[in-house]
């Protein structure tokens, strides 16, 4: 009984941040169930499970315990809320992946080929909430950080920055307020993965591994936003007190090296009109704006949206899915490119073209009414 109990507030019992008053209610009224006479046993073993229970038992009766989700996850504790679940089967959940598969997986690591094939094999195949297995991967990419040989991870940096962008798929994006992006995980998991390299010429180890990695790698996405995060902490307020895992990960100079060389790669895809291919469209584009020349990127921009087809692609790529799994379109960031009351004739048409899908005629209305609202703006503000 206890156990189903448990099972259904699962939630409540890991170490993700909730309300006191909620666990307090939920405790008294779970052990309510237990038998007068095991309850003292029942509590010594939960409060050795739940770290959460421990501290509601405590004498401050309060809880103040730090996120640890990601240490329990690695080293699969029932508190976790990605393990909780496996716990009260026989077998691990459908679409799930086994500690014996991320093994295997990473095993494949000394094959960069092999290794890449695999990680996309698992962004085509879905679990039951219509997400990837991808996402799962990366997920839990650093529970397994550190039993990496040192040998393999030039190979899965290289891996990574070559078809990291393939791993981000519409799929698993979250609204804004949920979640954290795959991208995000992939370049996270890369710079957890290069502090490995703890060598005496750490810096320049990890420089050559990156350099090589970004110059022959074709996600854009990745690699800029990993650029764009090393270029990060050399800023001087980035850390006031940074500890040992927060100092930059490669020297100044070298940062500034692999930003030209993510300069001309997002160069080399905005020639062959590959870049409003690439998952974060918009995030690289204004990274590129900040980097390189104003004029270069706003002619790019001109040229791409001369078709009416492209510059619908354009608008959708702004706009931005909310907590609610409403979306909202970001005039003002549009705008920075497209000066819109000279596309709003083309835009009309587009509307009435039948081809649009369902975002795309959310874009295209959206779009209308926030040009109207800024008409009449204008037009109260004439004399």
């Amino acid at each position: 009984m206890f156990i189903t109990a448990t099972d259904v507030n699962r939630r409540l019992f890991d170490n993700s941040p909730s309300a006191i008053e909620a666990y307090k209610k939920f405790h008294a009224e779970a052990l309510s169930i237990v038998p007068e006479s095991d309850r003292r046993q029942i509590k010594s073993i939960l409060s050795y499970i739940f770290p959460k229970f421990a501290a509601l038992q405590s004498a401050a009766n309060r809880i103040e315990i730090p996120y640890v989700e990601s240490g329990c996850r690695k080293h699969f504790r029932i508190c976790s809320a990605e393990i909780f679940h496996r716990y009260f089967r026989l077998a691990i959940s459908e679409g799930d992946i086994s500690d014996e598969e991320f093994r295997f997986i990473f095993g494949l690591a000394k094959d960069g080929e092999a290794f890449g094939d695999r990680l996309v094999e698992l962004a085509n195949q879905k679990t039951p909430d219509g997400t990837t297995r991808a996402r799962i991967f990366l997920r839990r990419f650093d529970d397994y950080i550190e039993k990496v040989p040192k040998s393999n991870i030039s190979s899965i940096v290289q891996v990574l920055c070559n078809i990291g962008d393939e791993l981000c798929r519409p799929e698993d994006d979250l609204p804004i307020l949920f979640g954290i992006r795959n991208g995000f995980l992939i370049e996270d998991g890369i710079i957890k993965l290069l502090y490995t390299c703890d060598d005496e010429n750490k810096l320049k180890i990890r420089y050559k591994i990156l350099s090589k990695a970004i110059s022959e790698g074709q996600a854009v996405s990745i690699i800029a936003e990993l650029v764009e995060r090393l270029e990060m902490q050399h800023r001087e307020d980035h850390n006031q007190q940074p500890s040992p895992k927060e100092e930059p990960l490669i020297c100044k100079d070298h940062t500034l090296t692999l930003k030209k060389m993510a300069i001309e790669k997002i160069r080399g895809f905005a020639q062959s009109n590959a870049l409003l291919k690439i998952p974060e469209f918009v995030y690289v584009l204004n990274l590129w704006l900040n980097w390189d020349d104003e004029y270069r990127i706003k002619e790019w921009v001109k040229g791409i949206t001369s078709s009416d087809w492209d510059l619908m692609i354009f608008i959708e790529k702004f706009l931005m899915r909310g907590g609610n799994g409403s979306y909202r379109l970001d005039y003002k960031g549009l705008a920075v490119y497209i000066d819109v009351p000279h596309i709003i004739d083309r835009i009309k048409n587009l509307k009435d073209c039948g081809r649009l899908n369902d975002t795309q005629e959310i874009a295209i209305n959206q779009l209308l009414e926030e040009f109207r609202k800024n008409e009449n703006v204008n037009a109260d503000k004439m004399p």
